[in-house]
């Protein structure tokens, strides 16, 4: 089922999911539009041992991302919403992310 949170300006929105060894994790977003010109958003999924297993710069409104657990572990997924360099951050631009993870495929 799709979660729904908000993600403003500057700090980082995050969701913890959990997924097993050696097993397939699928996610899904869709951003809102910017309420703002100059807004992008960075998308990057972490273990908790920091190892980057999906990053995306300047992502699109809506995208995928997918990797195989390398450990039994928590694991982030987060979104940053950032102004454009020479745009002042708006705090009040907010963006919605609605995000969908599936787990638990096996190999």
């Amino acid at each position: 089922m799709p979660r729904l949170f908000p993600c403003s300006c500057s700090p980082v929105a995050s969701v913890t999911e959990y997924s097993n060894k050696d097993t397939l994790t699928l996610g899904s977003y869709k951003l809102s539009p910017a309420g703002s010109r100059g807004s992008r958003v960075n998308v990057q999924v972490t273990d908790k041992l920091g190892t980057r297993l999906h990053s995306r710069l300047n992502a699109p409104a809506e995208g995928n991302f997918a990797f195989t657990a390398p450990e039994h572990s928590d694991f982030d997924v987060c979104f940053q919403n950032m102004a454009d360099d020479n745009v002042a951050p708006n705090p009040a631009s907010v963006r919605s992310v609605e995000l969908t993870v599936r787990t638990s495929f096996c190999f």
